[in-house]
């Protein structure tokens, strides 16, 4: 497939020489993600082991460890194995964080004479990471991308010659996914849930063009566009991928990741809501158990929240 690849441009005067294509793959292939990943995973597996923790996507990597120092060989050793392969680290993206302030150890990190860039929050696969762990920030950058996506269907949203009912459906397709984008890792609270409805009730009502001054009960406006609680389907996200994860192997890192337990005691007062709190909650409110994960149809069943149904539905 790669062996003596050419490639030649079509101009208005006809076709260029052949140009030989010695590096790269295919734009377009659907194996070329696979043979990247392929290859990356080869060039960087002693590398992986150089960090507690490794998350590899595509051409984005998370490295995570315990010091400064631990990270600083890691990234000299992530450095060294892409350099055997012919790739290139990119120091001017590269960033790192300290989750556990203030850091007894402030040394800078050098790669190659430059110092890589601290700081207290960066986007990973669309999720907003924060140095202090807590997930409000996280959430308000969802809202905030929702609202950024909601302004760019106006023209359908806001328009009232549209049905309402289709304006639900616009809205269930393209702006709920975003607003709810890694929701089911969230370990929610009553406030970050009421935060995520308030958002979500301004958008519904401008698009039905009422305000509170008209006193319409959310539920009335809910149920014009076909719309279920945001709240119920926070929930939903959380069990549906509770339940995937309890389905893999023990050594899943997801499972893994349930048996973590942080080094040190709790402080006191009342202690941090942890996500596997959150989903308790939600096993004892749809009145299932993590042993009925295995039974798919009725695990479904009691953890679906399906959105009501329309006259324009049926």
């Amino acid at each position: 497939m790669y062996k003596n690849a050419r490639s030649v441009v079509r101009t208005v005067v006809g076709a260029t020489r052949p140009i030989a294509v010695a590096e790269g793959v295919h734009q377009g292939s659907v194996l070329s993600p696979f043979l990247f990943c392929l290859v990356l995973d080869a060039l960087t597996e002693t590398a992986q082991s150089t960090a507690a923790w490794t998350f590899i996507y595509a051409d984005d990597v998370a490295i995570c460890t315990e010091s400064r120092t631990s990270l600083q060989k890691a990234l000299l050793e992530w450095k060294h194995q892409l350099q055997k392969g012919g790739l290139k680290l990119s120091v001017t993206k590269t960033q790192y964080m300290a989750c556990n302030e203030p850091d007894p150890d402030d040394s800078p990190i050098i790669i190659d004479g430059q110092q890589v860039i601290k700081c207290d929050q960066y986007k990973y696969l669309g999720n907003m990471m924060h140095s202090s762990g807590k997930v409000e920030y996280n959430i308000q950058h969802r809202i905030a991308a929702a609202w950024l996506k909601w302004r760019e269907v106006t023209g359908v949203t806001c328009d009232r010659r549209m049905p309402v009912r289709l304006k639900g459906l616009v809205y269930k397709t393209i702006i709920r996914p975003v607003l709810m984008n890694g929701s089911e890792t969230w370990a929610a609270t009553q406030t970050h849930v009421r935060a995520v409805q308030a958002a979500e009730m301004k958008m519904l009502r401008w698009m039905c063009g009422v305000t509170r001054l008209d006193r319409i009960r959310n539920e009335y406006v809910r149920g014009s566009l076909g719309v279920r609680d945001i709240a119920d389907k926070l929930q939903e996200n959380r069990l549906r991928w509770f339940g995937h994860v309890k389905r893999k192997p023990p050594d899943y890192v997801g499972n893994e990741a349930l048996r973590l337990s942080a080094p040190g005691r709790r402080s006191r007062g009342r202690p941090k809501t942890r996500w596997i709190d959150v989903v308790q909650k939600d096993l004892r409110h749809c009145q299932v158990s993590e042993d009925d994960v295995g039974d798919r149809a009725k695990w479904r069943e009691k953890t679906r929240k399906a959105d009501p149904t329309t006259i324009w539905d049926t």
